[in-house]
């Protein structure tokens, strides 16, 4: 089953189940090109002739040396494929068998950052520097009751500081630092009284 196109004058196509082929020249010198063997026609009126070029055996041959070529080559890539496969999933398997003898670093107890510290010193010097300011130096017993509660007001102010630093920084809520902030509340309760 197939059919044929005249492109032009002497150049004919046709297409069938065995390939496409090409008629040049007219019928009197018609060469045939395409699928199959080239092969070479001549006719004049109901009487032809037609002889095909070369021998078709040997092309025969060599195709189907070509063919079996392919298919042991395809064949050799399909077992390197699968060889490569098999090495791949082996190595995984060993990896996942020996997971668990590999080292990891001991471990080590966490270390809280510490705290930053409060100038207690400076607290101090400021608050007996503001309650000197604050009296004469002839009245003595105001002076004095004056020192005692720039004291007392320090120790308020050194305690408020070390509890920010302590219980309202980043430092996480480790043990040490909820009880080391009751201590504070607790300084804080008795402080703050006295004060009044």
């Amino acid at each position: 089953m197939g059919f044929s196109v005249k492109l032009a004058p002497g150049v004919r196509v046709r297409a069938s189940s065995r390939g496409v082929r090409t008629s040049l020249g007219p019928r009197v010198a018609r060469v045939h090109v395409g699928a199959g063997r080239t092969g070479f026609s001549t006719g004049v009126g109901p009487v032809g002739f037609y002889t095909s070029a070369g021998r078709g055996r040997s092309r025969s041959a060599s195709t189907a040396a070509a063919n079996r070529q392919l298919v042991a080559a395809v064949r050799q890539q399909v077992v390197a494929d699968k060889a490569a496969e098999a090495k791949a999933l082996a190595d995984a398997l060993v990896a996942i068998t020996e997971i668990h003898r590999a080292e990891f670093p001991p471990a080590a107890r966490p270390i809280a950052p510490e705290a930053p510290r409060v100038d207690t010193a400076e607290i101090i010097r400021r608050h007996r520097k503001s309650a000197k300011q604050a009296t004469s130096l002839f009245a003595r017993r105001s002076r004095k009751s004056a020192l005692t509660q720039s004291a007392v007001d320090a120790q308020e102010e050194m305690a408020a500081g070390e509890a920010r630093a302590i219980c309202g920084g980043r430092l996480g809520p480790l043990l040490y630092q909820s009880v080391r902030c009751v201590e504070l509340a607790v300084v804080q309760a008795v402080v703050g009284p006295m004060r009044g």
